[in-house]
């Protein structure tokens, strides 16, 4: 992926997450000590250069964390794309998991494999 898409999916990750608590871009740019002018900009995709106090400020305003927001990036990323097996699927969304969703899924997981083997 090219930085500037990155840059541009990245602003869109934060605009949905945002439009989801819902807030707007004003109150997000008082809670995470910028401005509404930073959230704008960063939201349409313009924020080369920004630092990464201002992308954990805006994590933290939006309660979340920066990890979450590449795992949320990471997750569309292979939305669409082709899979040559189910497991291959299941791989991608694995790896785009964050640490507590593995951990949910790989209890699901074992408790389907420890049902089937005593059945």
């Amino acid at each position: 992926m090219k930085k500037k898409e990155l840059i541009e999916d990245l602003g869109r990750i934060i605009n949905k997450i945002r439009k989801k608590k819902p807030m707007s871009q004003v109150i997000l740019g008082n809670l995470s000590e910028s401005s509404q002018m930073t959230i704008q900009r960063i939201e349409s995709g313009n924020g080369g250069g920004t630092k990464i106090e201002t992308l954990l400020g805006i994590a933290e305003a939006l309660e979340v964390s920066l990890a979450d927001i590449f795992f949320e990036l990471e997750k569309e990323s292979i939305e669409g794309k082709e899979f040559n097996s189910n497991w291959e699927k299941a791989e991608h969304v694995l790896k785009s998991m964050n640490p507590s969703e593995k951990e949910w899924i790989s209890e699901i997981i074992l408790k389907i494999l420890d049902h089937k083997q005593t059945s």
